[in-house]
């Protein structure tokens, strides 16, 4: 019994130290690397994004015509 619990102990304990390393990517309130790269998490990472406070414009996405934003961020692709 005692070698049971001091299992699920030192298991316990290796969980915590694993989230509380930064480790976490699927947490919205624990800011990562990933967060700071893609701040509207649309997969696309902030250097390559035209506007990552938006997370429906990203580099691939479908132009939608005459809604004032450049969804695909390719200034060549008319918005008409």
């Amino acid at each position: 019994m005692r070698t049971a619990l001091l299992l699920a102990l030192l298991l316990v304990s290796a969980c915590r130290t694993k989230h509380d390393t930064g480790q976490d990517t699927d947490d919205p309130d624990t800011e990562t690397t990933t967060d700071a790269v893609d701040a509207d998490r649309d997969g696309s990472p902030a250097d390559e994004d035209c506007d990552d406070s938006d997370g429906t414009v990203y580099p691939g996405n479908s132009e939608t015509p005459y809604n004032g934003l450049d969804d695909d961020c390719d200034p060549d692709t008319p918005d008409d």
